[in-house]
């Protein structure tokens, strides 16, 4: 496997006694980046790094790397080398993360170029304060306004000579485009610096700009690939979707790419948020009523970010709430805000069938719910952390669903039209023998898959795994406090 070093690959350490300081930024390379590695500097420099610490790959012209390297800047030190060709880059990270005396590392690629929601030193002061221990991006990349692949780079500011941006590797090259951008010393990366195992982060996201799209880049995509075919790694990757693109557009053709735009405007959405903060059943691992109302609203306060015009909130337990807090966060937020109360009579453990009367309540008490020909249900302990992707790329659809498995639909979250729910789900007859997830499988034909599976955040009720992502620790303090106006 790709993260296994094989024999003869291994990491040399060049330098293990520098001085410490909070945080300190990691970059592995095998050449000096076509000519990115003085705006690279220049642009860590500018966001407050102070010290940059580089791993070289085992390419031929290795030790001149090192030398140019070392003339950066006193600031720079190359303080590991590479044995063995080996282009992911997380081995060395890795490596130099566990020798070098540093609290936080910021962890890019050369041609990445990071943007945080905040100040870099405010941002290591809230994960430090929210007990996190990495901040997530999302990777856009950067295209000259006609999607030509220039030669090389001119002198004006980087930004400006690629000042489109597009979702060219998410869209076109299949990539995960999830990255770590800064992460705790101890937080072991996985492979491409996707994610890292038991990450704990904030809710704010910032931008990894993606500066690739000049030069000989064909030809370094050409050896990445060259490197899977030695290792019978082969299939088809992204790589191969890129080259294939250029070639056929004689660069990017940003006709039938989604654009990157943080201030789209709303759609005419609703989502609808499934509550029940009593439960009773013993195979429950999360009943505590607290404990799941700070769940609640640890999702209401991130679906008010999200670019949706009503969102309904549903509870069986009839408990009395003060929600008015919430209504105040949405209406700042330009989201209408529906509550709906009512006590379940039904006595059952089949949350299946309690999920369905909800949505049925709703169908035939929600006012919000008239503007609209479908909706959003999604659990309402769970935040879908991609849910503007979704929204934007199922504006024209209904009926869809994430993973299907053979006889199983994946109720967690979808989007469903009335029509369909009251032509083929409201009788309830059968959610009192069957799981939903089977009964949506058999009555709702005409469906289709989510373009962007849903990113889940939060735990399972019955067992208290964490699914995509753990809850947020600055929200889930925020919802603690939120939760002693809620129940007085």
């Amino acid at each position: 496997m790709e993260n296994n070093l094989e024999s003869g690959e291994r990491v040399v350490l060049l330098q293990k006694d520098l001085p410490y300081t909070r945080h300190s930024l990691i970059v592995t390379v095998q050449n000096l980046g076509r000519g990115l590695l003085p705006h690279f500097l220049n642009h860590y420099r500018n966001l407050g790094v102070k010290r940059f610490l580089f791993g070289v790959q085992d390419v031929p012209n290795q030790d001149e790397l090192m030398r140019e390297l070392g003339k950066c800047g006193d600031d720079v030190f190359v303080v590991a080398r590479m044995i063995g060709y080996h282009p992911c880059g997380y081995v060395m990270v890795n490596a130099i993360r566990e020798n070098v005396a540093s609290d936080w590392f910021l962890v890019p690629d050369l041609d990445e170029f990071q943007k945080y929601p905040m100040r870099l030193d405010e941002m290591l002061d809230s994960l430090e304060q929210n007990g996190c221990n990495c901040i997530l991006g999302r990777l856009v990349d950067r295209i000259t306004p006609d999607g030509y692949i220039p030669e090389g780079l001119t002198s004006q500011d980087i930004m400006e000579q690629f000042p489109v941006s597009v979702l060219f590797s998410e869209h076109i090259m299949k990539q995960d485009c999830r990255k770590v951008m800064l992460a705790k010393k101890d937080l072991m990366l996985n492979i491409g610096k996707h994610s890292a195992k038991d990450e704990k982060t904030l809710s704010e996201k910032g931008i990894v700009w993606h500066v690739k799209w000049f030069g000989n880049i064909k030809e370094e995509l050409k050896i990445i690939r060259d490197w899977r075919k030695s290792k019978r790694l082969y299939f088809k990757t992204e790589g191969d979707f890129a080259m294939k693109h250029l070639e056929e557009n004689n660069g990017i053709k940003a006709e039938g790419i989604e654009f990157y735009n943080a201030e789209k405007k709303k759609r005419g959405d609703v989502i609808v948020l499934t509550s029940a903060l009593k439960v009773s059943s013993p195979n429950h691992v999360i009943k505590d009523t607290k404990v799941r109302l700070i769940q609640y609203l640890h999702s209401l306060i991130l679906f008010s970010k999200t670019r949706v015009q009503d969102l309904i909130f549903c509870d069986n337990s009839g408990m009395e709430l003060n929600l008015s807090i919430l209504k105040e966060l949405f209406r700042t937020q330009d989201i209408g805000l529906e509550i709906l109360l009512f006590k379940e009579t039904l006595s059952t453990h089949n949350y299946g069938l309690l999920e369905h009367n909800i949505l049925k309540h709703i169908l035939e008490n929600s006012q919000a719910m008239k503007k609209h020909k479908s909706f959003y249900k999604v659990t309402g302990r769970l935040y879908i952390e991609n849910m503007n992707d979704i929204l934007d790329a199922e504006r024209d659809n209904e009926n869809v669903f994430s993973e299907e498995h053979n006889g199983y639909l994946d109720t967690r979250c979808f989007k469903i039209s009335k029509e369909v729910f009251r032509q083929s789900l409201w009788d309830d007859s059968a959610f009192a023998l069957e799981k939903s997830e089977e009964i949506y499988w058999d009555r709702v034909q005409q469906r289709s898959h989510f373009k962007h599976r849903p990113i889940v955040v939060g735990r399972a009720g019955w067992s208290g795994q964490v699914y995509d992502r753990d809850y947020y620790a600055d929200i889930w303090n925020r919802a603690m406090e939120m939760a002693k106006e809620v129940i007085s």
